[in-house]
This record gives structure tokens, C-alpha cells and sequence, in this order.
């Protein structure tokens, strides 16, 4: 485990921590230091400190979960795989100083990493791509390009009453 903890990244607008759950998202993020802070909650990426049991019911409310503490063992992280949510914890570099409520991130939960679309925080992006409104988020399973679409099940034909 001690191999994989992320180390603080050299890139200005790159977080670094530990993958829990695969998936990418790109969406505005929103801030909580206490569960009180997630009122309205509406599929922005939740960035906390930490979390206890309590929290677990907001989790179908994010697109993601990006946590400053905690472990692959955690509580967060172990509910976060079984609901599928893209999940990033023990992240480096001040996650709760840099980050502000409504920014823009990308996260490859799947890698660790964490990218600031836009670092100043006033909605404009870093890189290529209009930010998305207020719970609008772009979110991507790993393998998701190369998984098969569902095969329909073949419904009977119903005669028609003469």
C-alpha cells in the first residue's frame, strides 16, 4: 500500500491521491467541510476533508468524491466501489485550501489525479472546453469506450384479435 501513495505533483493545477474507484468526471465541485455544507447537493463532485458513515446517503447526489484523508480501506472507499462512484482519497497538495465550491475539475479517479480546469476559480477553464452549469458533469467509467452495448431482449410478436 505504502507504493500506492500518491506523491504531491510538480503541475500547478494537478492533485495527486489515492485511485479508489475508476471513472473520469469532469464537473463543478462542491466544497463541505461539515455534512451541513451538501444542502442542495445536485451532482457536483463533493471535495471534503473527511467523512464518516453519515455521508454515505449524499453519495447518489455526487458525480464524484475527491477526500483530503483516509485510506483503500476506508469506509468512504469501500462504499464508493460498491456504488460505482469515481473516488479519489489521501490527496496531497491542500485539497480543501485550493479547491472552492463551483470550480471546474477533471478527475481520473482510475489514475489518482485530480486537474484544475480552472485554478482561479471564476468558472473559465485552463484547457480546452467550456465549463459545465452547476450539476452538469461529464462522467466516464473506465473501459467505458470499450465496453459493448447491451443486447435488447427479443420480444414476441402478439398476434392480432380478429
Amino acid at each position: 500500500l505504502k507504493a500506492m501513495e500518491a506523491e504531491a505533483s510538480s503541475d500547478p493545477n494537478l492533485l495527486k491521491g489515492t485511485p479508489c474507484c475508476p471513472g473520469k468526471v469532469t464537473g463543478k465541485v462542491r466544497v463541505a467541510k461539515t455534512i451541513d455544507e451538501t444542502k442542495g447537493l445536485d451532482g457536483e463532485i463533493l471535495v471534503t476533508a473527511r467523512t464518516d458513515p453519515g455521508w454515505v446517503p449524499l453519495y447518489p447526489m455526487c458525480s464524484g468524491l475527491l477526500i483530503e484523508r483516509g485510506s483503500l480501506l476506508s469506509h468512504s472507499a469501500v462504499v464508493a466501489r460498491e456504488l460505482g462512484l469515481p473516488t479519489i482519497v489521501s490527496i496531497s497538495g491542500g485539497l480543501m485550501k485550493r479547491l472552492k465550491t463551483g470550480m471546474t475539475v477533471t478527475i481520473d479517479a482510475g489514475k489518482g489525479e485530480v486537474w484544475l480546469n480552472d485554478p482561479e476559480g471564476d468558472g473559465a477553464p485552463a484547457e480546452e472546453g467550456g465549463a459545465k452549469k452547476r450539476g452538469e458533469s461529464e462522467v466516464e467509467q473506465e473501459g467505458d469506450d470499450e465496453a459493448p452495448a447491451p443486447k435488447k431482449k427479443a420480444t414476441p410478436k402478439k398476434k392480432a384479435k380478429k
